[in-house]
């Protein structure tokens, strides 16, 4: 009966001795896992102390360096040509050609001596009135005026007088021009011994003498000249400044409109062997030609990031460089960086939230 009643004594003890271990792992496993949980939330916080900078998001650049450049402010832009028709080269004369001296492609200028008829070397002349009569001494006329006004264009003394009247001063001028050229020094204006130009230059688009052959009055025909040439479409932004354009490797100031009309640079163009290829097709002369535009001088210039530039108004704006807000000039653009001018001189400025000024006093 003993051996019974510890027996289920023991047995009804059991139960809670297994219920009492059961709570005690249970509580082991939730600190275990808090302990885990806790470990890794602090070495979480403690590894991203220590990322490596390459890993690390990038911050926002509060500063940028600032480079001096020379700035020339070259646009590649498109020309257009205002050109004369070609002109007929004639005179009254005729002959034996014996002596020939610029061909097809020269450039033939007022006051020489292109060839020789029958032996005797002929002037050519432009005047602003074609020959059609003799013209010697003690003759009046428009056509005299023309005459005293293109020696006087060539360097030759032609005097005070009067400007209509072919006087001693006027005859003794086209003496020397005469014998200059190697032409008859006879002081004398005939249509047949004398070739009426159409310009101070006249560049050989056909020239029909040919060495003994016999010549008339058609001799050939000078290419249109180009009277002016101009920018077809202005960039956006302009540098302050005089400017020039490069064309065919030539090149030539421009006016503010863009423009030229400088005789010896626009003869320049019209020598040239891209000119004479476009020259004989309207449709290309009138599509523009490629041209660079650029400062005559270049200027020393600041290079700053456009993301520097605040307060803009007009071509001045503000930078802002050691905390303090500077003016400055704008003269263009470059590869996504503005060149500037300024009176004082720094080397880097601020960007983005370091930019705490929002104007500098500047004024249109």
């Amino acid at each position: 009966m003993k051996f019974s009643g510890r027996g289920s004594q023991e047995r009804a003890r059991s139960p809670r001795g297994r219920s009492g271990g059961g709570s005690r792992a249970a509580l082991a496993v939730l600190v275990s896992l808090a302990l885990v949980c806790l470990g890794c939330g602090v070495g979480a916080a403690i590894s991203s102390r220590f990322v490596p900078v390459a890993l690390q998001a990038p911050r926002p650049a509060d500063r940028a360096p600032v480079s001096i450049e020379e700035f020339s402010d070259a646009h590649a832009v498109k020309v257009h040509f205002d050109v004369t028709p070609d002109m007929p080269i004639g005179w009254k004369g005729g002959g034996t050609v014996t002596g020939l001296r610029v061909g097809r492609g020269d450039d033939l200028v007022s006051g020489q001596s292109p060839l020789s008829i029958d032996g005797v070397p002929v002037l050519a002349l432009h005047t602003a009135i074609p020959f059609y009569r003799s013209m010697s001494l003690g003759v009046r006329g428009d056509d005299v005026s023309a005459l005293r006004d293109e020696l006087a264009t060539l360097g030759l003394p032609v005097g005070p007088g009067d400007r209509a009247l072919f006087d001693q001063t006027l005859k003794s001028a086209l003496q020397t021009l005469q014998e200059k050229a190697g032409a008859p020094r006879d002081g004398v204006i005939d249509p047949d011994r004398v070739i009426w130009l159409p310009g101070e230059h006249n560049l050989l688009r056909v020239w029909n003498p040919r060495m003994g052959q016999d010549i008339g009055p058609d001799l050939g025909a000078s290419q249109g000249s180009i009277q002016a040439m101009s920018v077809a479409r202005a960039p956006e932004s302009l540098a302050d400044g005089s400017h020039v354009i490069e064309v065919f490797g030539k090149k030539g100031a421009v006016d503010k409109e863009l423009k030229t009309t400088q005789a010896a640079f626009l003869r320049d163009l019209a020598s040239t062997k891209e000119y004479a290829d476009l020259a004989g097709s309207p449709d290309a002369l009138e599509a523009g030609v490629d041209a660079e535009l650029k400062l005559d001088h270049p200027v020393r210039a600041f290079k700053i990031p456009v993301g520097a530039v605040f307060g803009r108004n007009g071509q001045k704006a503000c930078v802002q460089a050691g905390g303090k807000a500077r003016p400055i000039t704008i003269l263009g653009s470059k590869g996504g960086f503005v060149m500037v001018s300024s009176d004082q001189t720094f080397d880097s400025v601020d960007l983005n939230q370091a930019i705490t000024a929002r104007t500098c006093g500047i004024r249109p």
